[in-house]
């Protein structure tokens, strides 16, 4: 993820923060988190930029996660991670701009926290189309390449091994923006083609 936002903009400086609370070099392709743990991450992440970051700098936040939205027995949708909205709102007071991945799952249904007001969710790309594999629909702002993303790799294990690799999904597309909008004012993302209709 950091690989592909130096890509767009070479000159930015990333702080990575996983909120599964593992090193950097421990490996773990998926990961549940629950709001509580989100909200914390969020919290650390934020202090930790704070106190590397001056005010004159251009600051983007990039969330590569996403999660549907559940269900009360009633049908009812439950409250969309609160815990982590509120936290997201003190990224939005410091003057963070905040990206975040659509998800994966080729749904149109909200997920968060890229369908939360004031965060840019990103679709995937494959090529001119929106992947299959991604999620679209009204709460998606912008899209970008998510379809084999060539990018740098970090492993696991002692010691860590590093190269490079192809990866495809929104969590790949969502830092292309974020680097872009590092980058501005040389270049600005794409807009997301189709609006509420992109899965058709």
């Amino acid at each position: 993820v950091a690989g592909v936002i130096l890509d767009r903009a070479p000159g930015a400086r990333v702080l990575v923060v996983r909120p599964d609370g593992l090193s950097l070099a421990e490996e773990k392709e998926w990961m549940m988190l629950t709001d509580e743990d989100l909200a914390k991450a969020l919290a650390v992440a934020l202090e930790l930029a704070l106190n590397s970051t001056d005010s004159a700098t251009l600051k983007v936040l990039n969330l590569s996660l996403a999660g549907p939205v559940h269900r009360r027995p009633d049908g009812r949708p439950d409250n969309p991670l609160p815990l982590t909205g509120e936290a997201l709102q003190d990224w939005l007071k410091e003057r963070f701009l905040i990206v975040a991945a659509a998800g994966n799952a080729h749904r149109k249904d909200r997920h968060y926290p890229a369908a939360f007001g004031r965060v840019a969710g990103v679709a995937a790309l494959d090529g001119d189309e929106i992947a299959e594999f991604s999620n679209c629909g009204p709460w998606v702002r912008y899209c970008a390449p998510g379809t084999e993303v060539f990018t740098s790799w970090l492993s696991g294990g002692a010691p860590p091994r590093t190269g490079f690799v192809r990866w495809s999904g929104t969590s790949f597309a969502s830092p292309y923006v974020a680097g872009q909008i590092a980058a501005l004012p040389r270049e600005a993302p794409q807009r997301c083609p189709g609006g509420p209709d992109c899965l058709s």
